[in-house]
């Protein structure tokens, strides 16, 4: 059961599999440690998923 705040690896395992590069096994184990290093981020409140860079007085947004 997928709680409130949990990433869901579900989507991340059909994307793995969709592509035919990973088997089932391998792709849950791969989406499980994306999410669990997702979701540390999320916990983190000082952690930001964007950087403010400055190219020739132009401010632009990136994600990190």
């Amino acid at each position: 059961m997928k709680q409130m705040g949990q990433i869901d690896t579900e989507p991340f395992v059909k994307a793995l599999t969709g592509r035919r590069r990973y088997n089932k096994e391998e792709a849950e184990q791969i989406a499980l440690e994306t999410c669990s290093l997702w979701q540390k981020d999320l916990g983190d409140p000082h952690w930001y998923p964007f950087k403010i860079v400055t190219i020739g007085g132009k401010s632009k947004v990136q994600l990190c």
